[in-house]
C-alpha cells in the first residue's frame, strides 16, 4: 500500500510539473510576441505631459 501511495504522489508531482512547464511556455510565447520596449520599461503616458 505504501509503494502505491508513493507512485500516486510521483504521478501527481509529474502532472504538476507538466502544468508548470506549459504555463512557463505560454508566458515565454507571450513575452516573445510583445514588443521589446514594453518589456523593458512600463508605459508612462503622462511623462511627456509633465516635461
Amino acid at each position: 500500500n505504501f509503494t502505491l501511495r508513493q507512485q500516486e504522489m510521483a504521478m501527481e508531482a509529474a502532472s504538476c510539473r507538466d502544468v508548470e512547464d506549459d504555463y512557463e511556455q505560454r508566458v515565454r510565447d507571450y513575452n516573445s510576441q510583445m514588443p521589446f520596449a514594453f518589456r523593458v520599461q512600463p508605459i508612462q503616458p503622462n511623462l511627456q505631459d509633465r516635461m
